[in-house]
C-alpha cells in the first residue's frame, strides 16, 4: 500500500496545476485533505491570536488599530517566493480574510477597543521624512526610503504609520469618524484625498513629502532609525 503525505505546500502546488485555476482540478480526496488542513490552520491561528490578545490585556493595552484592508479582495502584485503564488491568492486559499473579525471579537471580550484606519500608503510612507513612494517598498519584507535612506522591516514600518494616523491629533480628525463607544473608523475618502491629508499634515515638518529633508525632518528621522535598530526606546509617532 502506498501513502501520500498531504501538506499545504502540496495543495498549493495542485491549485496551480495547468488543468485549471483554484481547486477545480481537485478530486474528492484532495478536497477532503484541504478542508482538514484549513481547519487545523484556523485552530492554530485562533490559538495564536488569543494568546496575543490576552497578553495585551495583561500589559494594560486598551486600544488596537488595524488597517481598513479587505484581504479577500487584495490584488497585490507581490508573490510568495516559496510557493510562487501571489500573496492575495495565498490569503484567499488560507481564508485569512477572517483574521480581522476573529481579532476584533477577542479584543472586545478583553475590553480592548479596536480601531480601523485607512490602509492607503501605509506601506509606502516613510515615518521619518514622510516620503511616499512605491519604490520605498522593496519587497514584502523590506522597506527602504528613497528620500532619507531609512531601512526597516516593512510590517514594522507600516504599523508605525498606522499608529501615527490615530495618535496624531490632526490626522485622527482629518481621516476618521468616531462612534458612540470611541472607536475610530475611516472617513469615506479616495486614495488621493488620503495622500493630500498626509501631505498637508507633514508639509511644515518636512518641506513636502517628496522634497529633500530639512533639518527638522532630520531631527525626527534620527531617533526613529535608532528605535527601529533597537538602539533606543520604541518610537511613538504624534
Amino acid at each position: 500500500m502506498t501513502t501520500t503525505a498531504c501538506t499545504l505546500t502540496h495543495c498549493l502546488s495542485c491549485s496551480r496545476s495547468s488543468t485549471g485555476p483554484g481547486t477545480r482540478n481537485f478530486d474528492y480526496r484532495d478536497r477532503g485533505r484541504l478542508r482538514k488542513l484549513l481547519l487545523r490552520n484556523e485552530w492554530k491561528l485562533k490559538t495564536m491570536l488569543s494568546a496575543w490578545v490576552k497578553g495585551w490585556a495583561a500589559e494594560g493595552v486598551t486600544d488596537v488599530v488595524l488597517e481598513d484592508l479587505s484581504i479577500s479582495k487584495d490584488a497585490t502584485f507581490l508573490r510568495h517566493e516559496l510557493h510562487n503564488v501571489k500573496y492575495s491568492r495565498l490569503n484567499r486559499l488560507l481564508r485569512l480574510s477572517s483574521l480581522k473579525p476573529w481579532l476584533a471579537s477577542m479584543c472586545e471580550k478583553q475590553h480592548i477597543r479596536v480601531h480601523t484606519t485607512h490602509a492607503a500608503y501605509s506601506s509606502q510612507e516613510c515615518p521619518g521624512c514622510h516620503t511616499i513612494d512605491r519604490d520605498n517598498r522593496k519587497t514584502q519584507e523590506e522597506f527602504e526610503c528613497v528620500g532619507c535612506g531609512l531601512t526597516a522591516n516593512a510590517d514594522t514600518n507600516a504599523a508605525i504609520n498606522l499608529n501615527a494616523r490615530l495618535t496624531d491629533d490632526v490626522l485622527r480628525e482629518e481621516l476618521h469618524i468616531v462612534d458612540v463607544h470611541g472607536r475610530l473608523s475611516p472617513k469615506p475618502m479616495q486614495y488621493k484625498a488620503v495622500k493630500q491629508a498626509l501631505l498637508e499634515r507633514w508639509r511644515d515638518a518636512t518641506g513636502g513629502l517628496t522634497e529633500s529633508l530639512t533639518p527638522v525632518a532630520e531631527f525626527y528621522t534620527a531617533p526613529l532609525k535608532m528605535a527601529l535598530q533597537g538602539e533606543a526606546p520604541a518610537f511613538r509617532p504624534g
